[in-house]
């Protein structure tokens, strides 16, 4: 199952590179409604649920669960990521199985997402485990004013191992 998952991801990864920048994100939407849809009867033990926060209301569901976890995984999207890039999306998931996706494209620093993101992400109780940090970083510090705080890099450990 797994490997399908993988195929449908690199698939729409593949469109939404050659789309117009302005329906990236109104695709990547429906992209992820569609997967949530298709994989939505396959519930079993260990599934993923996931859920898409865009605004303060959305936020309800995630503040308390997120906040009182002592690890989670953490990725971010864009286009060209970085300092001069624009951050769309970032993912959280946590070890109850719950992977969080927040739209914050049109969002600005003030926002209720961007700050819940802020307390979350820069709390040193948490530990963030994130694969190659280095653009996720850049994109979150410049974009949205967020600096990483007690973050675990798996390309980093990876090095060190081999």
């Amino acid at each position: 199952m797994s490997l399908i998952i993988m195929s449908l991801i690199a698939s729409a990864m593949m469109i939404l590179a050659i789309v117009p920048e302005r329906w990236r994100v109104p695709i990547a939407i429906v992209f992820f409604f569609l997967f949530v849809k298709l994989f939505k009867g396959s519930a079993r033990k260990g599934t993923i649920t996931t859920k898409l926060v865009t605004n303060a209301h959305d936020l309800i569901d995630c503040t308390t669960e997120l906040l009182s976890c002592q690890v989670l995984a953490l990725d971010c999207e864009g286009v060209d990521l970085g300092r001069c890039g624009e951050l769309s999306i970032i993912q959280i998931s946590s070890r109850n199985n719950r992977c969080y996706i927040f739209d914050v494209l049109k969002l600005d620093k003030t926002s209720h997402v961007v700050l819940f993101l802020k307390k979350l992400l820069e709390n040193q109780n948490i530990v963030k485990i994130v694969h190659d940090v280095r653009m996720d970083s850049d994109a979150l510090y410049h974009c949205l004013g967020i600096r990483l705080h007690n973050v675990h890099d798996t390309q980093a450990w990876d090095k060190i191992i081999h």
